[in-house]
């Protein structure tokens, strides 16, 4: 708790602005160890964000693929990522029309 009243306050109040940053760059330990697992070195959140999106960008569903099974831990069949047309309508047959208007 931070009271007011200490003489501390003020440096208290900015410390705890810097662990909550809007940037979304508030990460744990373990947080931080698995991002210098996965890629070698310390990235921020946006970073790791950032890198992914490239990756993917230039290697499509192959690289997918590979991250699905280092992030998620998770062996997907390539034949399995596919959605067919009827389930792709059967699911746009039950979002809200206030959400596809939206998008």
């Amino acid at each position: 708790m931070i009271r007011l009243s200490d003489p501390d306050a003020e440096r208290l109040f900015e410390e705890l602005r810097e662990k909550l940053s809007p940037q979304g760059n508030v990460v744990s330990a373990a947080g931080r160890q698995r991002t210098m697992e996965l890629f070698g070195e310390p990235l921020t959140p946006q970073q790791v964000v950032e890198r992914i999106c490239a990756e993917v960008k230039s290697g499509g569903l192959k690289t997918v693929l590979e991250y699905t099974a280092k992030l998620d831990r998770k062996e997907i069949d390539p034949e399995s990522f596919r959605v067919s047309a009827a389930e792709l309508e059967e699911a746009h047959q039950k979002v809200d029309p206030t959400y596809l208007k939206t998008i």
